[in-house]
């Protein structure tokens, strides 16, 4: 990897008005990557960019208008729109952000019908946090109806894929018995997995469980979640 080269090959192409290079040499302006970060510069790389029709380009800016940064105003609202043309343009992360705006009333009124369907483009995708977010929408009768194949379906594809919200949403749903099989010491095997992947929830949720538990039934978990540390070692899509 040289980082130093990829920036000036980088800024050759953006010279040129490659869309795809712009976007690209935005991104190391902001982290510093290959050199001094320049936050402004970027946005400026950024916003033209998108005028070429990056989708990518619009993300970012939807980004650092969430926050505020590299010289933009901080607005929800605004930062929705970046994001909506992200989408509109197809781009997955984009989707689900929208998904997400529209079901939390951030940037945009709230409209759990519209969340789902940008959820739902954004999944087919592959976007495992709108796969999680689908799910728990079924799950609370959100917008959607209760479908248990789909809900297994949507919880075990952002699992294999590693998402941690979906580790712990699938402990949630076999410690209740809702979309799977009740079973306490499955349901702590997936909260322990969330936590381990960052998640303070999950390791919150594995230590009240375990209050409630057998010694039998602890150990179960114990052999279930060494059977999964293998299985993730051996093949992280599983």
């Amino acid at each position: 990897a040289d980082p130093k080269a990829a920036r000036e090959l980088y800024t050759k192409a953006a010279a040129q008005d490659n869309a795809a290079a712009l976007l690209r040499l935005g991104y190391m302006l902001e982290r510093g990557l290959g050199g001094d970060a320049n936050l402004p510069e970027a946005v400026k790389l950024y916003r033209k960019a998108a005028e070429l029709g990056e989708a990518g380009a619009y993300f970012n800016l939807g980004i650092l208008t969430q926050k505020g940064e590299g010289g933009l105003e901080k607005s929800e609202a605004e930062a929705f729109r970046f994001y909506l043309q992200s989408a509109l343009r197809g781009f997955a992360p984009g989707q689900n952000l929208v998904g997400m705006a529209y079901r939390a009333g951030t940037g945009a009124s709230p409209d759990v019908i519209a969340a789902a369907a940008w959820f739902s483009r954004a999944a087919e995708q592959g976007e495992s946090n709108a796969m999680v977010s689908l799910a728990e929408m079924m799950l609370s009768n959100q917008g959607l109806p209760f479908n248990g194949e789909l809900l297994g379906q949507l919880t075990q594809r952002a699992f294999n894929a590693g998402n941690p919200r979906a580790g712990l949403l699938l402990g949630r749903m076999a410690e209740r018995g809702v979309g799977l099989e009740k079973n306490p010491s499955q349901a702590l095997t997936f909260f322990r997995w969330a936590g381990k992947q960052g998640m303070e929830d999950g390791n919150k949720a594995a230590s009240e469980l375990e209050k409630t538990m057998t010694k039998e039934q602890i150990q179960e978990a114990d052999k279930l979640t060494k059977q999964l540390e293998e299985q993730k070692k051996a093949d992280p899509a599983k």
